[in-house]
């Protein structure tokens, strides 16, 4: 197996259950099913289970099954006019794979329903994906959805349904989400010499750091300038009064970490989102 591949596997019960999904929410009689990475065919396999004869093209660059065709996704031309592109596409790094998949799939598809990383549910991958799609359908999946070399692969994703069509459902961001609220102030360090100056608390007066990414204890609270580390990465806050100070160290910045698809982390965004849900300020 070839890791550089992206070769992550949907498990077959996880195939079906987003093939039961698929039926439900669409009618698809009339339709191809597109499976541009199949891999082993789970969702091939499904397909057939869920829907009665259906026809279905499979194909990928390296497949692991007689009934997948050895080809590119990005040399297929399509023969038919009504096509569901359907699978579990490969990553990549940033999900810069799934988003090349997502928007060749949307020259010909009306319909694309993919597995893809949580950062398909922000505005930063939202922004490059084809602007004439609206997203109908999303949820959160099982990290243990997929197999890697034999055995269970832990990733954070989720199932997305798209169209090209007319929907009155659209769940696609418009606008950039909001990284400054105006009861508290954060700095970011990425662990660049420029945000390093986010350190001195005499200056920034800042109340508490947060790690903001890797494999780190988020439910820990920084609240010193001589524990902090310039080789990991911080998000610094400052509360205007001390109620916005206790929000905010209420927060679980554990669960925020967790919309990232394998490395944990957040950004300032994620943090104004939660904010305003559990505060509605």
């Amino acid at each position: 197996m070839k890791k550089e591949l992206d070769q992550f596997y949907t498990k077959q019960e996880v195939a079906l259950k987003l093939c039961k999904t698929l039926k439900e929410k669409l009618n698809l009689d009339k339709y191809t099913f597109l499976e541009p990475s199949a891999g082993f065919g789970s969702f091939v396999n499904a397909l057939r289970i869920t829907f009665k004869e259906p026809k279905i093209e499979a194909i990928d660059l390296d497949p692991k099954s007689i009934d997948i065709k050895s080809q590119d996704f990005f040399t297929y031309q399509p023969k038919e006019q009504k096509i569901i592109t359907i699978g579990n596409p490969p990553f990549g790094k940033r999900a810069t794979l799934a988003i090349k998949f997502f928007n060749y799939a949307s020259e010909f598809s009306d319909y694309i329903a993919f597995i893809v990383p949580l950062q398909f549910e922000k505005w930063s991958v939202q922004k490059n994906l084809n602007k004439d799609f609206k997203l109908i359908f999303t949820e959160i999946l099982d990290p243990n959805s997929f197999i890697f070399g034999g055995k269970d692969c832990y990733i954070r994703c989720c199932f997305q349904i798209w169209t090209r069509l007319p929907s009155k459902i659209d769940l696609r961001l418009k606008q950039a989400p909001p990284t400054t609220h105006k009861d508290f102030e954060m700095w970011q360090y990425n662990n660049t010499i420029g945000a390093r100056k986010y350190f001195n608390q005499k200056e920034y007066k800042w109340d508490f750091a947060v790690v903001r990414q890797g494999f780190y204890d988020y439910k820990h609270l920084i609240l010193q300038e001589d524990d902090l580390n310039p080789k990991i990465q911080y998000i610094f806050f400052k509360a205007f009064d001390n109620k916005t100070k206790l929000n905010l160290k209420s927060l679980d910045f554990e669960s925020l970490s967790r919309k990232n698809t394998t490395i944990p982390g957040f950004g300032k965004a994620d943090v104004v989102a939660e904010y305003k849900r559990i505060f509605n300020e």
